[in-house]
């Protein structure tokens, strides 16, 4: 069992009981978990630190390109190297590539739209099935062929 902490002069704003939730789901799974103090002054800055490494949390709907622009905007923070993503259910996910839209799995939408992403990683909790995935997206950006499961974890 992992465990997490949390700034003594963190703000406990609007995104407070989704980060406590992440944290919660983290610590469950054997990570550590450091929630980070806030900043109100320079860029925008960083939720946690899991095992060490900095991370932003975030929690999104059931739009398309809600997962990618969840990662896109958690990687502009300060020092991000990763982003956890908490989803309520798995589902299929429409792509359009050369004006063909083609319906998918959360696996090949994840390869699809992580070809012009930041490198980092991106972990998913599905809620529903009480799993994460996580996405190292420089090794799925540098497969250009094999399989769809290509810098996939599951923990």
């Amino acid at each position: 069992m992992g465990c997490f902490f949390e700034h003594p002069n963190r703000q406990h704003g609007k995104n407070y009981e989704k980060e406590i939730l992440q944290a919660t789901i983290l610590a469950r799974f054997g990570f550590e978990v450091y929630l980070v103090k806030e900043c109100s002054t320079g860029g925008k800055k960083i939720d946690a630190l899991v095992n060490g490494v900095p991370v932003d949390f975030k929690k999104v709907g059931l739009g398309n390109s809600a997962i990618k622009d969840a990662y896109q905007d958690g990687m502009k923070k300060e020092h991000c190297k990763g982003i956890i993503v908490h989803i309520e259910q798995e589902r299929q996910y429409v792509i359009s590539r050369h004006g063909i839209k083609k319906t998918v799995s959360l696996n090949q939408a994840v390869r699809n739209y992580t070809k012009q992403n930041n490198n980092g990683f991106l972990a998913i909790w599905i809620a529903d099935k009480k799993e994460f995935r996580v996405f190292d997206m420089k090794k799925i950006r540098a497969s250009n062929e094999g399989s769809s499961e290509a810098g996939l974890n599951k923990i």
